[in-house]
């Protein structure tokens, strides 16, 4: 077996992997039909469960739909990982680098990659979401993200008008009730690594290095 073979059988061992130790937590990938139409709007959607305490968001995917008419490559999302407070209260713990460039009736992954505060699930009270444009809320657009309203089905209840973000900062969300409307479902979900996951990565990685090595004193032999 050439050595090419053996480094491309670890690059799939190693990609295989990702999926079966990864916990992923959100709602189908499909086309709900709709999108928002608030421009900027700061969205917490996921719940963690207590047992993803101590993961850190790796990435997350979403439907880019466009609701049968206008496209979404242009639009900017950015991630966002909050901490319910209390009631509608959330602080904001991490702020992941902004993406665009979205394939429109897609499913787009995008990496999680914090810009500022932390990518690591705190607790049962840590939530996933994202804002529709910048944190800085400079740059604003409508929905991305498929979406089911008015069906009124789903587990999201609260969202912010849009207002710049900071890590600390605390956010008083508005109840979808309050504004007259119901929970709805949005095409998203995010991932984190299951405990085994690093550790495999550093098995595989001692075992090129050994390769390597090897290699190297094959040749030099």
């Amino acid at each position: 077996m050439t050595f090419k073979r053996i480094l491309a059988i670890c690059a799939v061992l190693a990609l295989g992997a990702i999926p079966a130790l990864a916990d992923v937590s959100g709602s189908p990938l499909v086309d709900y039909g709709n999108l928002d139409t608030c421009a900027g709007c700061v969205f917490p959607l996921i719940q963690f469960s207590g047992a993803s305490a101590g993961q850190s968001v790796i990435s997350y995917s979403f439907y880019a739909g466009t609701a049968g008419a206008a496209s979404v490559t242009g639009n900017y999302l950015t991630p966002v990982l909050f901490e319910e407070v209390s009631g509608p209260e959330f602080t904001i713990r991490g702020i992941g680098a902004t993406a665009t460039g979205f394939l429109n009736d897609a499913i787009n992954t995008e990496p999680f990659v914090a810009t500022s505060g932390s990518a690591t699930v705190l607790d049962a009270n840590t939530f996933f979401g994202y804002v529709d444009g910048n944190a800085a809320s400079t740059v604003k657009n409508t929905g991305t993200v498929s979406m089911n309203y008015p069906k009124y089905v789903g587990p999201v209840l609260y969202f912010s008008e849009p207002v710049a973000l900071a890590v600390g900062q605390t956010v008083n969300m508005s109840s979808l009730a309050s504004v007259s409307q119901g929970s709805r479902t949005y095409a998203l979900q995010v991932t984190t690594p299951e405990p085994g996951f690093y550790s495999i990565f550093a098995v595989l990685a001692l075992a090129l290095t050994g390769l390597f090595a090897a290699m190297g004193r094959r040749k030099n032999a």
